[in-house]
């Protein structure tokens, strides 16, 4: 009897198939795992090989890195991959999502993170070693700071403005306030920008299929504005969860937490920024999302389920009289009558439908 693979990993996994909350929580951290793995590979390779990528091509990859997560994982766990989008939700959309499910959801993105970062310190690390030996820098020194940024990240951006701790608070955009500020307008305008674009009522993107890639561009737009001041974290699990694995791997705290305590604007900025961008949505774009969407559902509620169901049934129950034209197949049909009747009834509910679309459009446009 021959075996093969694709049977025997069908039989493994229809055991947990259907359970809701471990294939999302693996396809949370699956998708945090890209996003970690490539936008800390770009940027491994831009601090210790030298690789040729400036501000905006580091923006961009972060954001196709995103892109991709979200394709691979928004079918089975809606793809948040970032414990604030997850916050957000749990709390403006606590009907859909739990706070149990925020806890999962929160641990396995965290668990996605270290690992990326974890398979990313593994493939760099000879290329680390050469770079601190070649600059006589010391693992976990203040020195170096500007390798642990691949991991953590610091304000103002080593890599931009090169720094130490005595003198990073008095550098442009080098105080705690400004890049709690600026983690903060980054996360607001991401969490915007994707409950805007994912809203159920939302008229101006007809193929949906293309969300993912909309909000990976809305993150390179945020990151190019962002990142020259923080790095533009706005995601605490990719923060944190590398920390941990530049912890185990020799710089103690100046990764974890930080030498001026960093890691903490890297996870309470982004949260509030989600938090308020979330209501922002709610009581800005959401009520003007609703009103233009009524027509639409007024016009299927009504004239589709109502008015051309009885109209059909009407016509049905009075088949069978001596003028119906035969059918090939059954041996009966509709009387040239009735065929009449029906197209009329289609006719007149397209131009319905047509005449709500103008009254909706009528109704948004400005005055």
């Amino acid at each position: 009897m021959a075996f093969h693979l694709e049977d025997i990993l069908t039989a493994f996994t229809e055991k947990y198939r259907k359970n809701k909350v471990l294939t999302s929580c693996l396809a949370e951290a699956t998708g945090t795992f890209l996003l970690v793995f490539f936008g800390l590979g770009f940027t491994a390779n831009a601090v210790l090989v030298n690789a040729p990528i400036d501000l905006f091509g580091g923006a961009f990859l972060w954001g196709l890195a995103l892109t991709l997560g979200i394709y691979v994982t928004a079918s089975i766990s809606t793809a948040h991959l970032n414990p604030a989008v997850s916050i957000a939700l749990a709390i403006f959309r606590s009907k859909e999502f739990t706070p149990r499910m925020c806890v999962c959801y929160i641990v396995s993105q965290t668990i996605g993170a270290f690992i990326g970062a974890l398979l990313v310190f593994g493939l760099f690390n000879d290329f680390l070693v050469a770079y601190e030996q070649e600059n006589n820098i010391v693992r976990g020194s203040v020195a170096s700071i500007g390798q642990e940024m691949i991991y953590g990240e610091f304000f103002p951006n080593p890599a931009i403005i090169p720094h130490t701790v005595g003198n990073s608070a008095l550098l442009p955009g080098g105080s705690i306030e400004h890049a709690f500020a600026m983690e903060f307008v980054g996360t607001f305008l991401l969490m915007f920008l994707i409950l805007a674009i994912v809203d159920r009522n939302q008229n101006t993107l007809k193929h949906k299929e293309l969300a993912p890639l909309i909000i990976g561009l809305s993150l390179v737009s945020i990151v190019s504005v962002v990142a020259p001041s923080t790095e533009a974290c706005i995601n605490p699990a990719r923060d944190f969860g590398a920390r941990l694995v530049a912890v185990m791997m020799g710089y103690g705290k100046v990764a974890l937490p930080g030498p001026r305590n960093e890691m903490w604007v890297y996870i309470f900025a982004p949260i509030l920024g989600a938090l308020v961008g979330a209501l922002f949505h709610d009581l800005l774009i959401a009520p003007g999302l609703r009103r233009t969407a009524k027509p639409y559902v007024t016009y299927q509620s009504k004239v589709h389920d109502l008015q051309l169901q009885r109209s059909l049934r009407d016509i049905f129950s009075n088949q069978g009289s001596k003028d119906e034209i035969s059918s090939p197949s059954s041996g009966g049909g509709l009387t040239l009558e009735q065929q009449t009747k029906l197209l009329a009834i289609l006719a007149g509910a397209a131009f319905q439908g047509g005449k709500q679309e103008e009254a909706a459009e009528a109704e948004a446009r400005p005055a």
